[in-house]
């Protein structure tokens, strides 16, 4: 994907792109969050630059080449979240282009997405509480063991 620079105040010049650049700008500007936005951002990058490889147009996908590009993301070994969260990046921008009449119909439809194991994304952390007694305990037990703690 080339890189799109969202326009800076001039909003009538969106109507001036192309209308895969007005998909992924559109798409992109409703997002409020900095880190959903570059996560969105570098998935649908990485979902254009697929289509370029196989020489597809990303607004003319179907069904067949979407999963493609799903077993693509599984076959490169990357964890299940992250082919869901991807996976799911696209499916949602192409529902979008569909809602704005940029595509005729949503080809994700009837697509399985990538379950993920929730048990897997469970994370143990510590509480506020719980950080500050490890802290304290490390500090006691000298500085070596302080600063080691203080780096986690």
């Amino acid at each position: 994907m080339t890189r799109i620079a969202l326009p800076a105040a001039n909003i009538s010049r969106l109507r001036d792109c192309d209308p895969l650049e007005q998909a992924v700008i559109g798409f992109l500007l409703r997002l409020s969050n900095p880190n959903t936005y570059r996560e969105y951002h570098r998935d649908l990058k990485c979902f254009l630059e697929w289509c370029s490889d196989q020489n597809l147009l990303p607004l003319g996908v179907r069904r067949l080449e979407l999963t493609a590009y799903l077993r693509a993301l599984e076959a490169r070994g990357l964890a299940e979240a992250t082919v869901s969260r991807k996976f799911g990046t696209v499916c949602t921008w192409l529902r979008y282009c569909a809602d704005e009449e940029l595509i005729s119909k949503d080809p994700t439809r009837g697509i399985d997405r990538p379950t993920v194991d929730r048990e897997k994304q469970k994370r143990t952390h510590l509480n506020v509480v719980e950080w500050a007694q490890r802290l304290r305990a490390a500090r006691d037990h000298g500085p070596h063991a302080h600063h080691l703690v203080a780096l986690l």
